[in-house]
Protein backbone atom coordinates (compact mmCIF):
# COMPACT_ATOMS: atom_id res chain seq x y z
CA UNK A 1 0.00 0.00 0.00
CA UNK A 2 1.37 3.31 -0.69
CA UNK A 3 0.56 6.61 -2.79
CA UNK A 4 1.23 5.25 -6.25
CA UNK A 5 -1.81 2.62 -5.90
CA UNK A 6 -4.04 5.70 -4.99
CA UNK A 7 -2.77 7.73 -7.73
CA UNK A 8 -3.30 4.38 -10.52
CA UNK A 9 -7.40 3.63 -8.55
CA UNK A 10 -7.98 7.67 -9.36
CA UNK A 11 -6.95 6.89 -12.90
CA UNK A 12 -8.19 3.69 -13.65
CA UNK A 13 -11.97 3.25 -14.56
CA UNK A 14 -12.59 0.32 -12.41
CA UNK A 15 -14.00 1.05 -8.56
CA UNK A 16 -11.67 1.20 -5.71
CA UNK A 17 -10.42 -1.77 -3.77
CA UNK A 18 -12.24 -0.15 -0.44
CA UNK A 19 -15.46 -0.26 -1.75
CA UNK A 20 -15.28 -3.59 -2.92
CA UNK A 21 -13.93 -5.37 0.11
CA UNK A 22 -17.13 -3.49 1.46
CA UNK A 23 -19.81 -4.73 -0.92
CA UNK A 24 -18.08 -8.17 0.16
CA UNK A 25 -18.44 -7.75 4.45
CA UNK A 26 -21.87 -6.55 3.73
CA UNK A 27 -22.80 -9.80 1.84
CA UNK A 28 -21.06 -11.54 3.78
CA UNK A 29 -22.65 -10.04 7.27
CA UNK A 30 -26.45 -10.45 4.98
CA UNK A 31 -25.62 -14.50 4.37
CA UNK A 32 -25.09 -14.80 7.96
CA UNK A 33 -27.74 -12.82 9.53
CA UNK A 34 -29.64 -15.06 7.26
CA UNK A 35 -28.33 -18.56 8.33
CA UNK A 36 -28.80 -16.86 11.34
CA UNK A 37 -32.54 -16.07 11.70
CA UNK A 38 -33.39 -19.13 9.74
CA UNK A 39 -31.39 -21.28 12.30
CA UNK A 40 -33.26 -19.89 15.37
CA UNK A 41 -36.22 -20.17 13.79
CA UNK A 42 -35.97 -23.70 13.20
CA UNK A 43 -34.57 -24.25 16.71
CA UNK A 44 -38.33 -22.48 17.57
CA UNK A 45 -39.96 -25.05 15.21
CA UNK A 46 -38.65 -27.99 17.17
CA UNK A 47 -39.64 -26.69 20.80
Amino acid sequence: MSDTTDEQEKEAPRPPEWLMNSIVVIVAIQVVILVWTIWHYDLRLWE
